[in-house]
């Protein structure tokens, strides 16, 4: 199935991508652009403070940077791989609030660690979504 990127977009959720592991991370390096960002952070809809935590920041300079659009290349980066990330998860839990339940709470395949804390790091976002790809294919529970 080709690549589609950016997704479809139906209300507020995102439909009508697959995609693998290495597209993820093309469309982390590919798709951001300065200014493009406040888009990307309204989809995630995440509060602040873990939208922060995930970027690396404290509460008070996601707000700043928010605010003026302001961030790094490498924050975008992280921004589009947490809105690719929360999608899929959304698609193979079933809703949005059962794949944020599941980003929030310890997994034992991450290794007790919670998937939203993994997802500032492209190693850490791929076993997320290699999780979410045996969870879709029913190879883990």
């Amino acid at each position: 199935m080709p690549k589609q990127w950016p997704p479809q977009r139906h209300g507020s959720a995102l439909f009508g991508y697959r995609t693998a592991v290495a597209d993820l991370f093309t469309m982390s390096r590919d798709s951001c652009s300065a200014g493009s960002t406040s888009a990307i952070v309204e989809a995630i809809a995440l509060p602040a403070m873990e939208l922060a935590r995930v970027l690396g920041l404290s509460g008070p300079d996601y707000e700043r940077r928010r605010q003026d659009d302001m961030f790094s290349r490498a924050q975008r980066r992280t921004l589009v791989r947490l809105l690719a990330v929360i999608e899929r998860a959304q698609h193979v839990l079933g809703d949005r609030s059962r794949a944020l339940q599941w980003l929030r709470h310890p997994n034992r395949a991450l290794h007790a660690s919670a998937p939203l804390a993994l997802l500032g790091s492209n190693a850490g976002a791929e076993r997320v979504y290699a999780v979410l790809m045996r969870i879709e294919a029913g190879t883990f529970a």
